[in-house]
């Protein structure tokens, strides 16, 4: 019986249906999988295709490998039409990168095209950065782009989106919200146009910083890492990380002509976000995500408050979320220095005034505590089992990165930054987790907010 192996699968999902091919990919370099715990996490999500770049093995060392072992690679198809079509839309994206007036661009453009697929206009770009154009360039001209497509996306053609009319899914929530900013925005525009500055709330742009933080928490770094999408992640979401920083500038800066017209300038983009949004980045999530990962962000959600409305409640079918646990209570944990329940472990940690990640030594988001406030920095359980590169924008990122690489070199073993964060001071120290012969294991990090050292050491001058 012929074996064959799709690479857009997941490692779960290829060891599901071939055991024994586990050997094999330990064997290729994918030694994680020892572990039972990581095939079950970490493999949920993690195809071929991702796992080569996160472990530095080729593609083509890869699918040798299998190929020795009697597997047939099965490569994803496109069509000779649907080629050329991809080709020719890249050469209108590629046209207003050049500079080109964007009025002359969409005349030939919609000579071409009658409609496009969201999906299309994401590959377009994502090619267009793998040629080798900085990803910085695309996202300057991110609003340029998008705007080339108006009125010939799949949604302004009628395809309406199932998620928008049920009450409470993330899309609905996301989609009422995207209605509340765009009437916002209407409303100031028209207060700068009579200058009337004085009437403008910038607080309530502020309160932007929300919605964005949810698409960059849960959504695009799923879209990137599970689903090998990665131009939301690289492009839009530094954009809504420049739209939100204007914002905040904008609010103490005098209010004179110049501050009105850089906040057109930003009131601009953030309506062009709203299109890219419904137009582009939403067909392409509810096509794309399962019915659980939508359960998982839905109750990601919950953690997320100070937005421009409240999120809907969704009445759906619950997801049967209950697991036996009778053994969990009794199961001890034996350590040098004495022994824990797993409850009491859990609790314990919990318990501590600190807001606790690690991230072990493969990069993969292993453990948060949850102490049952507000999280200064939200960590979405759905992060859980992700590189933690992912969960950070583009800008961070390589700050991360950096850290990380200084801690498995030995050069440091630890790094703390203070920060004021929503209006709290914090002290946000990273450490290099080590073994006893100092084998590295990880990297946790510790937030605690300081006001209340602020505070005594103010009442005790």
């Amino acid at each position: 019986m012929e074996k064959i192996i799709d690479l857009d699968m997941t490692v779960a999902d290829l060891v599901g249906k071939y055991p024994e091919i586990k050997d094999v990919l330990i064997e290729i370099g994918f030694k994680e999988l020892q572990n039972k715990l990581m095939l079950n996490s970490v493999g949920k999500f993690m195809t071929f295709k991702r796992g080569s770049v996160v472990k530095n093995i080729s593609m083509d060392h890869i699918k040798e490998k299998l190929i020795e072992h009697g597997y047939t690679i099965k490569e994803s198809e496109i069509s000779n039409d649907d080629k050329a079509r991809l080709d020719k839309l890249k050469t209108f994206i590629e046209r207003l990168s050049q500079g080109e007036d964007i009025d002359s661009v969409r005349a030939d453009f919609a000579k071409e095209f009658s409609d496009v697929d969201s999906k299309e206009i994401m590959k377009a770009e994502e090619e267009i950065i793998a040629s080798g154009v900085p990803i910085k360039e695309v996202q300057k001209l991110c609003d340029v782009h998008s705007a080339l497509f108006h009125g010939a996306t799949e949604t302004e053609q009628g395809k309406k989106l199932k998620a928008i009319d049920e009450v409470g899914h993330p899309i609905y929530n996301l989609h009422k919200e995207n209605d509340v900013i765009a009437d916002l925005i209407d409303k100031t525009l028209s207060l700068l146009d009579k200058n009337d500055y004085k009437s403008v709330d910038i607080e309530n742009f502020r309160k932007i910083r929300v919605h964005y933080t949810k698409k960059g928490d849960l959504i695009y770094p799923l879209l990137k890492v599970k689903y090998n999408i990665p131009g939301p992640s690289d492009v839009m979401w530094s954009v809504d990380d420049e739209i939100r920083d204007t914002f905040k500038k904008l609010d103490t800066n005098n209010r004179d002509e110049a501050w009105a017209e850089a906040l057109k300038k930003n009131l601009q983009r953030a309506k062009e976000m709203i299109y890219k949004e419904e137009n582009i980045l939403f067909p392409t999530i509810e096509d794309k995500f399962t019915d659980e990962e939508w359960h998982n962000i839905y109750e990601d959600f919950k953690a997320y408050s100070g937005g421009l409305r409240a999120d809907d409640e969704w009445k759906r079918e619950t997801l049967d979320t209950d697991e036996v646990k009778s053994s969990y209570q009794s199961s001890m944990i034996e350590l040098k220095g004495g022994h824990f329940r797993l409850d009491e472990l859990e609790a314990l940690l919990n318990t501590m005034p600190y807001e606790i990640t690690f991230v072990d030594a493969n990069d993969i988001n292993a453990f948060f505590n949850d102490n049952g406030r507000e999280k200064l920095f939200k960590r979405p359980m759905t992060a859980i089992g992700r590189d933690v590169y992912s969960c950070h924008p583009p800008k961070i990122e390589a700050m991360v990165r950096e850290i990380i690489a200084m801690f498995k070199s030995g050069a440091k073993d630890q790094l703390g930054i203070w920060m004021n964060k929503e209006g709290h001071d914090c002290y946000v120290l990273y450490m290099a987790v080590r073994d006893e012969a100092g084998k590295y294991l990880g990297t946790m990090e510790l937030v605690q907010e300081m006001d209340f050292a602020k505070e005594h050491f103010k009442d005790n001058k």
